[in-house]
This record gives C-alpha cells, structure tokens and sequence, in this order.
C-alpha cells in the first residue's frame, strides 16, 4: 500500500485478518465519516491477498451516487498493485 496508516486504522486491519483467520462470517466496521474506512478495506484485502494469495473479492456498494467509482479510484491509486475488473 503506497499509503501509511494511521495506527487506529492498523489496529483495524489486524483486527479484520484476525477475525478472518478465526471464522468469523460476519464482522462489521462503525467509523465516522472520513476516517478512512475505504483506506482499512483497500489494506485488509491487500494483506489479506499476500497470505491467500487465490482468493477474490466482490466489493459490492449498494445505494445512490458514485460510491463505487470513488472506491475504485482510491484503490487504483493507494493499490496499483491489485487486479480489478
């Protein structure tokens, strides 16, 4: 990740790895706006692919406006390095 996070962020990060590794099927983020939920996604998958390296994610953004597209552009832009299509 070109990007260095913030240490909450990090804690966020190896939390989400952990409740991975552990089975959890549902695990849910709260974080007010801006404080860099996408950033924590963008290196959860990007860890989380160095250690599975076959896996796929569907990144799914349900409702109105250009969320997706705002996610893609961080994720080009702080991941150059993940496949997306």
């Amino acid at each position: 990740m070109i990007l260095t996070l913030k240490d909450f962020q990090e804690k966020c990060v190896d939390f989400l790895i952990d409740a991975t590794a552990s089975g959890k099927e549902k695990i849910i983020v709260e974080s007010p706006t801006g404080s860099g939920k996408t950033i924590i996604l963008l290196a959860y998958i990007e860890k989380y692919l160095y250690m599975i390296d076959d896996a796929v994610f569907v990144w799914l953004t349900p409702g109105k406006g250009e969320l997706e597209e705002q996610s893609l552009k961080k994720m080009e832009k702080y991941c150059p390095s993940l496949r997306v299509g």
